[in-house]
């Protein structure tokens, strides 16, 4: 998550990303004789709208025909699946191949705590790498969440308005991601630095963004990354965007 204040040329900056929210969350019904729970296991949901391809379990939501309650298919093994692929791929002298599996130094043993929702190991090394371990990236993303929830919660409070911006660039199946990447920034920094822009945003009331970096893949159009980019202005309200450009 990148915080940019546009009133000074020194913006508060730090790495990473907002966890996403599919709000396109397909339903379904489970099958006549058998539980919610065993269709949550069996069903694969797909990436995207364009392929059949799985992904995560958590990007689909089920509905409960007898309750008429919206549940999730989010399985918590999944991050520890995925951890051990990535940890797999990488040399043993990595970050990731220590993280959750070596006791910390300055603890004597591991421990067992209860948890709000599940018991949680506690004395284990974490490597803290947001864009390659997905464990550690969950824990990340949830208190950046809890940040930024407080912080818009806070400006809403106060009179300020937020709009949300995506932003991305043209990209094929066989795209390189590091090029994609370096294109995908060098724009968005031409893009601000400019004096369209700088104008644009100041007779808008923008006082600030906030900037978050999504990166998905799918076998038909390869790598896609793109920009959610939270704009803050003064008040809510229209804005004209064939202002100053």
């Amino acid at each position: 998550m990148i915080v940019d204040d546009i009133r000074s040329s020194e913006g508060l900056t730090g790495a990473g990303g907002v966890g996403r929210v599919d709000r396109r969350a397909r339903l379904q019904a489970p099958a006549a004789g058998r539980s919610a729970a065993a269709d949550r296991r069996s069903e694969r949901p797909s990436l995207d709208t364009n392929t059949e391809f799985a992904a995560i379990p958590s990007r689909t939501s089920f509905l409960d025909e007898e309750t008429g309650e919206v549940t999730s298919s989010w399985d918590p093994t999944v991050k520890w699946q995925l951890q051990a692929i990535a940890r797999s791929l990488l040399n043993g002298d990595h970050r990731i191949c220590i993280c959750h599996r070596h006791r910390r130094p300055d603890w004597q043993e591991v421990q067992v705590r209860e948890g709000q929702r599940f018991p949680y190991y506690a004395g284990f090394m974490a490597c803290g790498l947001l864009w390659v371990c997905p464990v550690c990236a969950a824990k990340v993303q949830s208190h950046r969440a809890g940040e930024l929830r407080r912080a818009l919660d806070y400006w809403g409070e106060s009179g300020g308005g937020v709009e949300l911006v995506t932003l991305t660039i043209p990209h094929g199946r066989w795209d390189d991601l590091r090029e994609l990447l370096r294109q995908l920034f060098k724009a968005y920094r031409s893009m601000t630095a400019s004096r369209g822009y700088k104008f644009w945003a100041e007779s808008s009331g923008i006082v600030g963004t906030v900037r978050g970096l999504e990166v998905i893949w799918s076998e038909v159009h390869g790598w896609y990354p793109h920009l959610h980019v939270l704009q803050l202005r003064e008040e809510f309200g229209p804005v004209d965007f064939d202002r100053g450009w």
